[in-house]
């Protein structure tokens, strides 16, 4: 049996379990074996977000650490089962820019999406094929979250948001000495509790499809993070 070569882009970094790891569908075929969707989940959950500096940084360094710890006790919980991975795409991808194949894998293969979501969100194409792919699925995949208050937020999601982190989309070690963290916590904690239930009703797995953008495709630079739970 071959192994992928760790030169080639099928290998992603995972900085959470310090090692190198074959993307399953690259992997696959680099071992000779079929060119399919695998069978099975992959990821408990895609996170979904407007890229930009602000939550960007935010998510890596005080949302995504508390969030996946949180998520592996209730999966642990609810599922009876250790947990898979997060997916995190931290790339912007740009108007004219096809979706990566690994995105669409991640879309395919997580169980729901967690949709971080700002006004800015539904002005990127890219967001609302994350958010179509995983709503036309139904079965209640897609769990609201906000990161910034607007009118076309409250639009989109009327009475089904989850958690609201509007008040806590704050960058900087100093956050976690304010009395907000405390709360930030509490509200981490619930989405948690909320997404385990969300994934424990997941359907079986299928060739789900991914929604189709309406731009010219160009092949982006992609960077993946799957976060060990």
């Amino acid at each position: 049996m071959r192994r992928a070569s760790s030169g080639s882009s099928s290998v992603v970094r995972n900085p959470t379990w310090d090692r190198w790891r074959p993307h399953p569908v690259d992997a696959r075929r680099a071992w000779g074996q079929d060119n399919s969707w695998g069978d099975v989940y992959v990821y408990e959950v895609f996170l979904s977000y407007r890229r930009g500096v602000i939550h960007s940084q935010w998510l890596v360094e005080h949302f995504v650490p508390l969030f996946k710890d949180r998520l592996r006790e209730e999966i642990a919980e609810q599922c009876d089962r250790d947990a898979g991975e997060l997916f995190l795409d931290v790339n912007e991808v740009q108007p004219g820019m096809s979706i990566g194949d690994k995105v669409v894998d991640g879309l395919k293969t997580a169980r729901c999406l967690v949709a971080l979501l700002s006004p800015s969100y539904f002005r990127s194409p890219w967001c609302l094929v994350e958010w179509d792919s995983f709503r036309t699925r139904g079965h209640g995949l897609v769990v609201p979250t906000i990161l910034s208050q607007g009118v076309t937020v409250r639009r989109a999601v009327g009475d089904t948001m989850w958690a609201d982190f509007s008040d806590y989309t704050i960058i900087g070690e100093g956050f976690k000495k304010t009395e907000r963290y405390v709360a930030f916590q509490d509200e981490i904690k619930r989405l948690a509790k909320r997404v385990a239930t969300v994934i424990a009703s997941a359907p079986a797995w299928s060739n789900f499809s991914v929604c189709n953008p309406p731009v010219t495709p160009v092949a982006p630079a992609t960077s993946i993070q799957r976060i060990g739970l």
